[in-house]
């Protein structure tokens, strides 16, 4: 049986303009891409986007942020954005 890992996604975010819905995706080391949680985040306010997912085990892992698809061009400000699995 495998090992599973619980891991907790965090981070603070806001967007250049507008108002954009930011999703945080975790790419495994196996080249998964899992959505890991979401927030609608508007420009000139400090948002913090929270979510979590489980892991087959704890591995190098790496944290990503898109942003909904009919904006064209829009900057994403990052404070203190963390994975931890415990």
């Amino acid at each position: 049986m495998e090992a599973l890992c619980s891991v907790s996604c965090a981070a603070w975010l806001q967007v250049s303009d507008g108002i954009a819905d930011v999703r945080a995706v975790v790419k495994t080391a196996g080249g998964d891409f899992i959505h890991s949680g979401g927030v609608e985040a508007r420009s000139g306010c400090w948002s913090i986007l929270k979510g979590g997912l489980t892991a087959a085990a704890a591995e190098q892992a790496e944290l990503y942020f898109e942003v909904n698809e009919s904006i064209d061009l829009i900057a994403i400000a990052i404070k203190n954005s963390r994975l931890l699995c415990f």
